[in-house]
């Protein structure tokens, strides 16, 4: 079970220091991550990527794409959290994961459906997101 929740790619002015996070993040309302597990600051998540929406497509781009999305699927993502005091958490691309989707030619204004399954606090507990069911507001 977890969160599945679809995030808008924007391209934050700079890298968030200290963090292996590329300037890539979409956002995430606080109500259904890190106000309910009490996440602090730079906690990160652990996902998978369902499904992709490419900038001014309103249509999966998932079969084009589906043996990548499948690739990286079932390879666990990693996903910074960066708090605002407003309503909503900026989730920040792993390098990694963003090199992984610039090489496939997703770029910001695209949307990924993720499913989150963990979140590791800067203190290293870790827990499982909605361990009983998933949740897809």
């Amino acid at each position: 079970m977890a969160l599945i929740y679809w995030i808008k790619l924007e391209t934050g002015d700079h890298e968030v220091e200290g963090l292996d996070a590329s300037r890539l993040y979409g956002t995430i309302d606080k109500k259904y991550l890190t106000d309910p597990y009490e996440l602090g600051q730079f906690s990160f998540i652990t996902a998978s990527l369902m499904d992709v929406l490419e900038e001014g497509t309103f249509w999966s781009t998932s079969s084009k794409l589906s043996p990548y999305i499948r690739e990286l699927n079932e390879t666990p993502l990693t996903l910074w959290i960066v708090q605002y005091k407003l309503g909503n958490d900026r989730i920040y691309l792993s390098k990694d994961l963003w090199e992984k989707l610039r090489d496939l030619g997703v770029f910001s204004g695209s949307s990924l459906q993720l499913k989150i399954t963990k979140a590791t606090g800067p203190e290293g507990v870790e827990q499982e997101i909605y361990p009983r069911r998933d949740v897809a507001p």
